[in-house]
Parts: structure tokens; sequence; C-alpha cells
């Protein structure tokens, strides 16, 4: 718990204003983390939430390395195909992992401002913002080829392909789960797409 609430605490930029060669410390804690490491909420799909929260607890478990790379890999590949089926394909017909990927880079949904219409003016004709949208594609379709490789293949490297990828896998998801709809959600209620973005970190 000591280790996920300053994992928590340094992604909210909380120990900024210590300076740059200031480090926490970690210790125990009994009570419950500051806040989740990541967040994964699906206001408008209650449904979906119940399966994000499951997401949220075995991203956690990897900071703890309570569970196996190929486990999160599986999960976080369900996730994202999970958030694309109800946000860009609404199930109304089958698509492939790559293919939704595709339609959602080609609505704008591979943003984190894809929720927030009012910044497309600010920053839709930004190279530093595209360039997140390029290499959020870029990497859930590296997503699907190392799970592809490791559940079908049985080949390694999930592990190496998490330790260099999972701050930038918890970013994408972090942005694409508020655009999550429930099946009885009308689309028109959806956000509209726009192509602002941010960088991955």
């Amino acid at each position: 718990m000591g280790l996920i609430d300053i994992l928590t605490r340094a992604r909210l930029g909380m120990y900024d204003r210590y300076g740059e060669g200031w480090r926490p410390t970690l210790r125990a804690r009994s009570e419950p983390a500051y806040l989740r490491p990541h967040e994964l909420y699906a206001d408008k799909a209650p449904r979906l939430q119940a399966r994000l929260d499951v997401t949220m607890g075995l991203m956690a478990d990897w900071h703890f390395g309570e569970v196996a790379p190929e486990t999160l890999l599986e999960e976080l590949h369900a996730a994202v195909e999970l958030i694309l089926e109800s946000t860009v394909n609404r199930r109304s017909k089958r698509l492939s992992f790559a293919q939704l990927v595709e339609k959602a880079y080609e609505d704008g949904v591979l943003n984190p401002l894809a929720r927030y219409p009012e910044m497309q003016r600010l920053h839709e004709s930004s190279e530093y913002w595209s360039e997140y949208r390029d290499k959020a594609r870029e990497l859930l379709l590296a997503l699907k080829d190392t799970r592809k490789n490791v559940r079908h293949r049985g080949a390694d490297g999930a592990r190496a392909w998490l330790n260099e990828n999972f701050w930038g896998m918890a970013e994408v998801l972090e942005s694409l789960a508020p655009l999550a709809l429930d099946p009885d959600e009308a689309p028109d209620n959806a956000p509209p797409s726009i192509t602002s973005v941010r960088r991955l970190s």
C-alpha cells in the first residue's frame, strides 16, 4: 500500500514542490492507499465498469509483482477491446482488434482529450498533439502482436514488453475508459471526436 500511495502521489505531481532531487520514503501502510494508481472509470458504462475494476486490480498487482506478465497482457488486451467495442463499434458488426484500433484512430478517439470537445480549437492543428495519436495506435497494435505471440505461439516477451510500455498503456486506457458506453446508452450521447491529443509519457 505504501508503494501504491507513492506511485499515485507522484503521478498527481504532489511531490513536485519538494524539488527534483527529493525522493519519498517507502513506509508500510495499514490504511488504504491515497488513490488507486490507475483510474479506469467508465461513468456512462456501469456494466463495463465492473470489468474495468478487475483490470485496475491487476494493474495494481503488477507493481507488487503479484500477477504474471502473460496474465496482465491478456487483461490489457481484453480491456482495450471491450472499451473500443463500446466506443466506436457498438457491436454493429464483428471487427478485429486491429480494425477497432484503426476505427478509433480515424474517429479521433485515441486521445485523452476526446471527452473535452471545447479543447479542440486550441490544439487541433498542433503536431505535438497529433504525435500522441500516432503513438497510441502504434502501442495498441504492438499490444495485439505481443499478445498473439505470447498466447498462441508460446513466445517469451510479455514481461519485457510490459516493462517498456506499461505506463503508456495505462495512460491510453485511462483516456479511453470515460468514452465507453453501455449497449443501451444512446450513441448520440457520446462525446464528439476530436484530434487533440497529449503526448505519451
